[in-house]
């Protein structure tokens, strides 16, 4: 059982991060926090920002600083997409738990069952986190 949590705490954090990552890059692009679009299937987990339908109320959010940067530092070291072309994944295969930054179009190839697009974002993709099955 303990095995069993440390493994779901571990997959938690690297879904954490591939949300982080293109939230924290959308928001330095656009000043606010975007809206996602998520499509998954057996292997991988894919998100996009979307545009908000409505403006969002004014609040007042604060962030750790060191984890902005630490965000900022992954995104601006493995890409030079806009974050409103790209897409964040978690993509498990067996092998190894892989969190990276893709062209938007990972996100319809998923959603659509398009393997070949599908294989063809992830040809592109930047690898950000790579970690073998079994050590998380």
């Amino acid at each position: 059982m303990a095995a069993r949590a440390h493994w779901a705490g571990a997959l938690a954090d690297l879904v954490e991060t591939m949300v982080s990552i293109l939230t924290v890059a959308a928001a330095r692009k656009t000043g606010r926090l975007p809206s996602f679009r998520v499509v998954s299937n057996e292997t991988i987990t894919a998100i996009c920002t979307e545009s908000p339908a409505l403006e969002p109320e004014p609040t007042s959010l604060v962030f750790d600083r060191l984890f902005v940067a630490r965000m900022l530092l992954v995104w601006d070291n493995h890409t030079h997409r806009n974050p409103e072309e790209a897409s964040t994944y978690l993509y498990v295969d067996g092998r190894e738990y892989v969190v990276g930054i893709a062209p938007r179009g990972l996100v319809d190839a998923i959603g659509t069952g398009d393997a070949a697009a599908l294989c063809d974002a992830l040809k592109v993709a930047d690898r950000v986190i790579s970690v073998p099955y079994g050590a998380v």
